[in-house]
């Protein structure tokens, strides 16, 4: 019985297995890479294009009155429209002069 009881000590688990402890950190750094790839094969689920107008001098109040501006009552009614954004970089102009 105790020849059976040395040979359940000396059997190899997972820790003492060569190469076994390194395996969990490489999958860990090959996963993300390969999911990216698998995500970048797939098509987008958008199906329509997104448009971004930037109006440069377009005063808030502007949009108040939409009766005057056609084009814009038609986009601000099928689209997305915010009452208020702060930029990220603001644009300071300064008037110059020449002579």
């Amino acid at each position: 019985m105790e020849k059976v009881e040395a040979a359940a000590e000396t059997r190899p688990t997972a820790q003492h297995v060569p190469g076994t402890q390194t395996c969990l950190p490489r999958l860990t750094l090959l996963l993300p890479p390969l999911l990216l790839l698998l995500l970048a094969g797939q098509q987008s689920l958008a199906t329509r294009p997104l448009l971004v107008f930037l109006i440069d001098g377009f005063r808030y109040d502007y949009m108040d009155d939409l009766s005057a501006l056609p084009g814009f009552r038609e986009l601000a009614s099928s689209g997305v429209k915010v009452d208020y954004m702060t930029p990220d970089f603001p644009v300071y102009l300064t008037p110059t002069t020449t002579h």
